[in-house]
């Protein structure tokens, strides 16, 4: 103990690392980056999995659309409730593998050294978690999309107004859109109610709006480019590192007290 002692007394402080209560937001994101590059093949490997279930539960739906169009015309709004079911089960199974890739990463991010079977391990802690997102979204843009479309054909004696109602509701889904790219990250690093979490990521969204439109930009990138080999096998684990990592910093910058204190998650905040 004395050796280890004196060794500590002799030590350059400039080769010391910082406190934990005293590091910057630089430190930060330099030793967060630097992870995620030692996890490089790791990453790489968590885009590819879930590039598997991504291509399954949308294309398989699409091209059972387009066999349908391409055999009799446009079908019946009636005969496509197959291609609707056989879409949101889709969509849930990709949600519940982007949340788990999202775990798999946040994991890296903070230092925790995950192996690569927790991809599949933490996939049924997400199923129910991916079902509410998917039914809040759904919804929201639902409702929304139909008042964008509707509001332009009514009162036409009243285009002002007309005009308030589609503007307030294009403001409305551009909210939605960028409160939604940090749902995933806040579902997999804090363990809360999901609509405490829908709150959480909408303030975040609106203390840093340039920020989170930047990432959702990234996020569209992605999404247009993920049917596009080699791209799906990398853009996947890029974005979820930019959307955590962008999270992480801004709970560091936020101070954030519902990440430290018992007394916070007794309150359900």
């Amino acid at each position: 103990m004395n050796i280890i002692a004196e060794e500590a007394r002799n030590r350059d402080p400039a080769q010391k690392l910082p406190a934990v209560d005293k590091m910057t937001i630089g430190y930060l994101l330099f030793n967060w980056i630097r992870q995620s590059w030692d996890e490089m093949g790791c990453l790489l490997l968590g885009s590819f999995l879930f590039s598997v279930p991504f291509f399954v539960g949308i294309l398989f739906p699409c091209s059972v659309l387009a066999r349908q169009f391409g055999e009799t015309g446009p079908p019946p709004l009636a005969s496509l409730a197959p291609f609707f079911v056989l879409m949101f089960l889709g969509l849930w199974v990709v949600l519940c593998a982007w949340c788990s890739l999202n775990r798999y990463v946040e994991q890296i991010l903070t230092f925790q050294y995950p192996a690569w079977t927790e991809l599949f391990r933490s996939l049924p802690r997400y199923i129910l978690p991916s079902l509410k997102i998917l039914l809040f979204l759904g919804i929201c843009f639902g409702v929304l999309a139909f008042n964008a479309f509707t509001y332009p054909k009514m009162l036409p004696e009243m285009p002002l107004v007309r005009l308030v109602a589609v503007t307030l509701t294009v403001w409305v889904i551009l909210i939605v859109a960028i409160l939604q790219v940090h749902l995933a990250p806040f579902i997999v690093h804090q363990d809360r109610p999901f609509f405490t979490l829908v709150k959480r990521a909408g303030l975040i969204a609106l203390w840093k709006p340039f920020r989170s439109l930047l990432i959702l930009v990234f996020q569209v990138f992605a999404i247009l480019f993920s049917f596009v080999p080699p791209f799906c096998f990398v853009l996947p684990g890029i974005y979820a590192v930019l959307s955590n990592l962008s999270l992480l910093i801004l709970l560091e910058d936020w101070h954030d007290p519902y990440e430290k204190t018992r007394e916070a998650l007794r309150a359900g905040a």
